[in-house]
């Protein structure tokens, strides 16, 4: 039997295929299943939408989490997300979805780049080093760890020195 490690997407005949990639630019989602491996979608001017669960490895929940920050989409973070998820970073603190996802969306809105330079994973938690650029600082290094429960994040901590931002 076929069993998903990953983000799930569905065709519109219910099907779910695994999501292996999804580019927020071109809307090219590569997937599989367990009749067309490899099997490329493009869908124009279409919003993905990514199923999680307990199936949902950690680290594909953290890719999918910065392809939403890259496309500035902070509702394709709320199915990412813990309901009790508890954010501590450098600029604030939250505690909960709603409030976690406005603190982002404020965030995402300042970003004009975000690039992952390396990201490590042991076991539910993830460690993504990226590079962020806004309008007033950048290139910063940052340091972003979640922690992966059931296909959802529970926990995130950011580290970074926010002065240029701040200046």
């Amino acid at each position: 039997m076929w069993r998903p490690n990953g983000p799930l997407l569905t065709s519109g005949w219910g099907v779910p295929h695994l999501v292996r990639f999804v580019s927020s630019e071109t809307r090219q989602v590569s997937v599989a299943d367990q009749d067309e491996p490899g099997m490329a979608l493009s869908l124009p001017g279409a919003r993905i939408s990514i199923m999680t669960g307990p199936a949902s490895a950690p680290e594909d929940i953290a890719a999918a989490y910065f392809e939403a920050w890259k496309g500035n989409d902070i509702e394709r973070v709320r199915p990412l997300l813990h309901e009790d998820v508890d954010f501590v970073g450098a600029l604030g603190t939250t505690r909960g979805v709603n409030d976690t996802l406005a603190g982002l969306g404020g965030m995402f809105d300042m970003t004009e780049h975000v690039e992952v330079v390396h990201r490590w994973v042991d076991g539910p938690d993830v460690l993504t080093w990226f590079e962020l650029r806004t309008a007033k600082a950048g290139p910063m290094a940052i340091v972003n760890w979640s922690h992966v429960e059931e296909g959802r994040i529970t926990r995130i901590r950011v580290i970074f020195d926010p002065r240029p931002m701040l200046g």
